[in-house]
């Protein structure tokens, strides 16, 4: 009986997946078995094209000289720069000719884990607005990137010499949908009416509900300062 082990491994991307291909005990004669390569599950790996996440063809073939019990096959994966999801490989033996020779256990799988994650800006890092009025602000992911899914960052409100009467919170999150590089949003102040001098907050994006995100507080704070009008 033939089967494929281990029946399921994790691999970062760039590495490579070893399986290895056993009998339970030798036979007189030669044979051959065809292996499929081919992504399954609810995220599969492509398998070919210009965005294969492995080098290796999608169908190939082992050659088993009589007496002969194991062999390995190695697969190596992509390290591309896309962020994405963890995908799934699925090895798979086709029906075996030889008369003697049954599978025992046919399929393994890997899961490829992505190394690349997207980080998250918001701008300007540093501005200025007139009391009552309001600033645009931009949240986007360094490099030009975009996601596979939406993504929801959480904004927080510190107050600093400008209290929390003199700018309003109601976004309290901001969604980036899939596919898009980047979303804008209103930072908006009150007018008092009191002349105060220039007073300053901070916006900060401190978190999301994405793994696919990594956030810098370095980047995704931005002070406002506000001016009398």
């Amino acid at each position: 009986q033939l089967s494929v082990t281990p029946s399921l491994q994790n691999v970062d991307e760039g590495d490579s997946i070893v399986w290895t291909v056993s009998l339970d005990r030798p036979t007189t004669e030669a044979f051959s078995a065809t292996f499929v390569l081919e992504g399954v599950g609810a995220r599969p790996a492509t398998v070919s094209g210009a965005n294969a996440d492995v080098n290796s063809p999608g169908t190939f073939i082992l050659n088993f000289p009589a007496g002969e019990t194991t062999q390995t096959v190695t697969v190596t994966t992509v390290n591309d720069a896309a962020v994405e999801f963890t995908e799934t490989l699925q090895i798979r033996i086709n029906p075996i000719s030889a008369l003697s020779v049954n599978v025992n256990q046919g399929t393994a799988l890997a899961n490829i884990i992505s190394n690349n994650r997207a980080s998250l800006i918001l701008s300007p890092s540093t501005t200025t607005v007139v009391e009552g009025q309001s600033r645009t602000m931009t949240l986007q992911y360094a490099g030009g990137v975009t996601l596979p899914e939406p993504v929801v960052v959480t904004l927080t409100y510190n107050a600093g010499t400008a209290t929390a009467g003199d700018y309003t919170t109601n976004v309290a999150s901001v969604t980036i949908p899939a596919g898009v590089n980047s979303v804008t949003f209103v930072a908006a102040t009150n007018p008092d009416g009191i002349a105060e001098g220039t007073e300053a907050y901070t916006i900060v994006a401190t978190q999301t509900d994405s793994t696919l995100v990594t956030l810098n507080p370095t980047q995704t704070t931005s002070t406002i300062s506000i001016t009398d009008p």
